[in-house]
């Protein structure tokens, strides 16, 4: 069961070294919000996102008779994946000029490439740091209200993957389908797309809690170890269980709760405060 953490251990330091590498360098990366940030706007963003990795589910159960081709697609899309976050992080931290940027793209697809080729625990943990860089990264594209609604509405398509939808298709048709989105550490296997929205889980809370403060990314990995621990626990009982609904949930609600506790004590008065805590004093005495 301990060993079911080793996961976490890799994407919790590895999502909070980009996000504090992106909010340290003032990189700031264009919105992705096609219908803004206003009204039923960060609903439609949501739902538009989710309707194009539904869209992707279903190409990938239509390939699952063609596994070859399945398997080179997916590859190619995890080695684009590790080309765009090498280049945008250089480009964030040292603005070294576009062709060193690209460079250093190169250099990440050769090292995924190797990492594919050796398979086991080196292609998991390349994966793994791809795809939570890529996850803070997506983070720093969205508006606030379409992060929130994007983490709830693929928590509940997460749950409806594994037990009804494509998911579960995939395990019970051809398993090996999925292997290249999935990472395998410490007797556990994680999709990209859970470690994806976890390093989102990181980087949301750094944001609400003003970017450098280390109190949001203490709030996430606690909120996202206690839901981990809630999976293993389910795990124990069953062969496959949604690994984002219940660290999304755990995450958002101690937000909720830490932004409520900063707004009130922001607007308590501290004269008000001081003599509260001087009546507790002459109480105890």
């Amino acid at each position: 069961m301990r060993r079911g953490y080793l996961f976490l251990l890799l994407l919790l330091p590895s999502s909070a070294g980009y996000t504090l590498a992106l909010a340290a360098s003032r990189y700031r990366l264009p919105l992705l919000s096609p219908f803004g940030e206003r009204g039923l706007g960060p609903a439609a963003n949501a739902g538009l996102f989710l309707a194009a990795t539904a869209a992707f589910a279903l190409l990938l159960l239509a390939l699952t008779r063609r596994p070859r081709l399945m398997h080179i697609i997916s590859y190619s899309m995890v080695c684009y994946a590790a080309y765009v976050t090498a280049l945008v992080y250089v480009d964030a931290v040292a603005s070294p000029g576009e062709l060193w940027c690209h460079a250093a793209g190169a250099v990440a697809v050769a090292a995924v490439a190797l990492a594919i080729r050796v398979g086991g625990p080196a292609y998991s943990v390349a994966l793994t740091l791809v795809m939570s860089g890529l996850g803070v990264l997506l983070s720093s594209l969205l508006g606030l209200a379409t992060k929130v609604l994007m983490l709830v509405c693929y928590s509940a398509f997460d749950i409806y993957s594994v037990y009804r939808g494509p998911v579960r298709r995939m395990l019970s048709g051809s398993p090996g389908g999925i292997e290249p989105f999935t990472a395998a550490i410490g007797g556990l296997r994680l999709g990209a797309g859970d470690m994806i929205f976890y390093s989102m889980l990181v980087s949301l809370s750094a944001e609400v809690m003003d970017g450098l403060s280390p109190i949001g990314y203490l709030l996430a990995a606690a909120s996202i170890s206690a839901g981990h621990a809630v999976n293993l626990r389910l795990l124990s009982s069953r062969r496959v269980v949604p690994a984002l609904p219940a660290p999304t949930c755990l995450c958002l609600s101690s937000l909720a709760a830490a932004m409520l506790l900063r707004s009130v004590l922001h607007d308590l008065d501290l004269d008000v405060l001081e003599e509260l805590l001087r009546l507790l004093l002459v109480v105890e005495l």
